[in-house]
């Protein structure tokens, strides 16, 4: 994967977020419902991922975390996945398109990104021929996950970071990443002046 794969250390996290993740969906977040929509932690995450670590990365996230998520869908098998590899694939082209990445950008890419993934969804369900996802309350489901994305956004983006998820060219443009430690302690230095 290059300059831009995760340590073993950092694969092993995300495998924890992951599981921690669907845990919490399965235990909790599933049964919070508001009109009979709930937060969907896993997208979220995928999200997060895709954003932070790019396109490439963001993709294998929504497929890999998509395929544990369809084990305990009554949808056909691998939609979700095909959903969540573009949404995760689309988080990561936001923030490489983006001259400076700032906050609103963030939560606009994982709140945004949460509501089309799941309406996304619920358009290749109906494809596929399951009409019944797409109905009226599909409005609902939006602004729930919209809203749930806002609340746990900010967690799947910081326990991504924690994972040691970043894009290659962040690693690379980072001040003095080719200057070596000389480079950048005179980097330092000419900052702090």
């Amino acid at each position: 994967m290059g300059a831009g794969s995760l340590s073993a250390l950092g694969r092993v996290r995300l495998i924890m977020l992951a599981v921690v993740a669907l845990v919490l969906q399965r235990t909790l977040l599933d049964g919070l419902r508001l009109s009979g929509a709930h937060p969907d932690v896993m997208v979220v995450l995928v999200l997060a991922i895709g954003y932070l670590g790019g396109p490439e990365r963001g993709a294998l996230a929504g497929f890999l975390i998509g395929l544990l998520v369809d084990a305990f869908l009554p949808t056909p098998f691998g939609l979700t996945a095909l959903t969540w590899t573009l949404a995760g694939y689309g988080a990561g082209l936001v923030k490489q398109s983006v001259l400076e990445s700032s906050g609103i950008t963030t939560a606009l890419t994982v709140v945004g990104g949460s509501m089309v993934a799941t309406a996304g969804f619920a358009v290749l369900a109906a494809l596929l021929g399951q009409p019944d996802v797409l109905h009226a309350h599909l409005a609902v489901v939006l602004i729930v996950v919209g809203a749930g994305a806002v609340v746990l956004g900010p967690v799947c983006l910081w326990a991504c970071s924690w994972a040691g998820v970043r894009a290659a060219s962040e690693k690379e443009s980072q001040p003095g990443a080719a200057l070596g430690a000389a480079g950048a302690a005179r980097v330092a230095n000419r900052v702090s002046r």
